[in-house]
């Protein structure tokens, strides 16, 4: 039989798909990639992590890492644009520490935060702590409330600060509110209970204890190992407390996020959602679904909503971070750590902050600065085999749009069920159409597109540094199918 001509075209990247066989899935998506961005259906190198500040106080130990980052909004005129900036908080084992709009670092308090609220009263803006109780720091001092029961988490809802306990406390259930417009006091009046504190039982009856608290849709939603619940209504004698439907199991406080139409959080099924009815997996889902498998959501991940992504890191501390376009419906992965895989997340002053597992060092998120190492990236195209067992493939030519900067090589590895070649294509600093031989032939064959190689001397194949790349939509692979 007669060759036929074929090509495969990835008119726009998109973003990581495992949820079928390779051979079934569309141009644009990948079943393996790391450390690739892939706006506007382009294929650019991630930045990576890029150094902010680190904590420095004598009481700081020299190895002792950051366990979460806060912000404190200062109470000051609305004209004094400096003094209302917000200010930087890292809480670690060793305590609070909060730094001052000249750069240096002060210590609030010896117990370290799992959580916090930032609450005005009067003239005073406060931070209250989650520290397996409350405190309250008020700008000049911090004052440990009396009254206040052992919380790990804190969520504010109308005039009211609510927090709940975890396994640790002996509190799987309960969850607390303080006095309305007095986050000082947090004592019960059975006989004026909405003027008052006082607390609730969410009981699940499976042994689920509380991993979360957030104030989702004016509602406390309660997050609990095997299940959601909602204490809704405006005051203590209106509460009503429910169970969110839905088979899902929430792992951390910090993998709670809330934007204007919904809520995300991170369970044992991967990236979840409420809607303020029901909760359930996200409906891509099951595109990591191999991932999900390798690096499993639990008590240490964490979230964070960003320029209309959800960044989150799961896995601990040889995870990964991945990034979710709530617009675009991608994901992508990243292993973007300088030393271990990143533990958590802040939005501040319109910066992605994060930091590392063992780490106080504060970082940006998704910037490289000069003398900052570029990222590996890797970006596979599935195994191709057009729906043809009765053909051969002969993968001839790529053609590529793409640029780079100085020194920048594009790395091309093609597979067959028995051959491996390389291809390193220089790119050049504007972008242009690069057209390379691949010369290849099998039933099925298989590309990669990288920024680097490693050194392979057995074949005569020397490293290739990482450099910044870009591919272009567009890229296109000539083929002939030689039948049987």
């Amino acid at each position: 039989m007669g060759n036929e001509a074929a090509q495969y075209r990835i008119d726009r990247f998109m973003g990581l798909d495992q949820s079928e066989d390779e051979t079934n899935l569309a141009p644009g998506y990948s079943p393996d990639a790391c450390n690739f961005d892939t706006d506007g259906g382009n294929l650019a190198v991630a930045r990576g992590l890029s150094a902010y500040d680190t904590p420095a106080h004598p009481d700081i130990p020299a190895l002792e890492g950051c366990a979460l980052l806060m912000q404190y909004f200062p109470y000051a005129r609305i004209d004094q644009t400096q003094l209302r900036a917000p200010k930087l908080v890292s809480s670690q084992p060793s305590g609070v520490y909060l730094r001052g709009h000249e750069g240096g670092w002060s210590k609030l308090t010896g117990a370290m935060a799992y959580s916090s609220v930032n609450y005005q009263l009067g003239n005073k803006n406060l931070l209250a702590l989650g520290d397996f109780g409350v405190s309250i720091y008020d700008g000049a001092n911090v004052q440990s409330v009396a009254n206040a029961p052992r919380v790990r988490y804190l969520a504010l809802n109308h005039e009211r600060i609510f927090g709940t306990g975890s396994s640790e406390t002996g509190e799987m259930d309960t969850v607390y509110w303080s006095r309305p417009l007095d986050p000082y006091d947090w004592g019960a009046d059975p006989y004026n209970p909405d003027g008052a504190g006082g607390f609730v039982k969410v009981p699940s009856f499976d042994g689920g204890a509380v991993v979360g608290l957030s104030s989702i849709f004016n509602e406390i939603v309660v997050f609990k190992e095997h299940s959601l619940h909602r204490i809704a209504g405006s005051s203590p004698s209106t509460y009503a407390v429910a169970r969110i439907p839905g088979d899902v199991h929430p792992v951390s406080n910090a993998s709670v996020v809330v934007t204007g139409d919904a809520a995300y959080f991170l369970s044992r099924e991967g990236l979840c959602v409420y809607d303020g009815v029901r909760a359930a997996p996200v409906p891509d889902n099951d595109r990591l679904r191999d991932l999900w498998e390798t690096y499993p959501p639990d008590g240490a991940s964490v979230m964070a909503l960003y320029r209309d992504r959800l960044v989150m890191a799961v896995g601990g501390e040889t995870g990964r971070v991945i990034e979710y376009d709530l617009k675009r419906r991608a994901f992508m992965v990243k292993d973007v750590g300088v030393n271990a895989n990143v533990r958590g997340f802040l939005v501040f002053e319109e910066k992605l902050l994060c930091f590392e597992h063992g780490s106080r060092a504060i970082r940006r998120y998704g910037v490289r600065e000069a003398g900052d190492a570029c990222l590996k990236a890797y970006w596979e195209v599935p195994w191709m085999d057009f729906k043809m067992k009765n053909a051969v493939k002969a993968v001839e030519i790529a053609y590529l749009h793409g640029y780079g900067e100085e020194g920048a090589k594009l790395v091309i590895e093609t597979w067959t069920e028995k051959k491996y070649r390389r291809r390193v294509v220089n790119l050049h600093a504007q972008a242009k159409v690069v057209r390379t031989r691949i010369n290849v032939r099998g039933r099925r064959v298989k590309l990669r597109f990288a920024n680097y190689a490693e050194e392979n001397p057995a074949a005569g194949l020397a490293a290739v540094e990482p450099a910044d790349v870009r591919l272009l939509s567009g890229v296109q692979v000539a083929l002939e199918l030689e039948r049987d």
